[in-house]
């Protein structure tokens, strides 16, 4: 079922990360990369509502997403 595809998909990519992050740490700050992949992350989340035809009152709570992406990003990272 497409339930197993995705868990086995969560998986992959979790596992990815740690294989992945040492090259990327090498090249960039820590914290600048983990901003980079939550907006990448957010994005797609933001297209794939979009392509479902979700309507969704962003604009009313994106200074509450900003506040939790910043305090639970940056100080998750720090």
């Amino acid at each position: 079922s497409s339930d197993l595809l995705l868990v086995a998909l969560a998986t992959i990519f979790w596992g990815a990360n740690f294989n992945l992050s040492k090259p990327v740490v090498a090249e960039m700050d820590p914290l600048a990369a983990a901003a980079v992949r939550f907006v990448i992350a957010a994005l797609l989340i933001g297209l794939l509502a979009a392509w479902r035809g979700e309507r969704t009152p962003w604009r009313k709570h994106l200074p509450a997403y900003a506040l939790l992406g910043v305090v639970g990003i940056g100080g998750f990272n720090l």
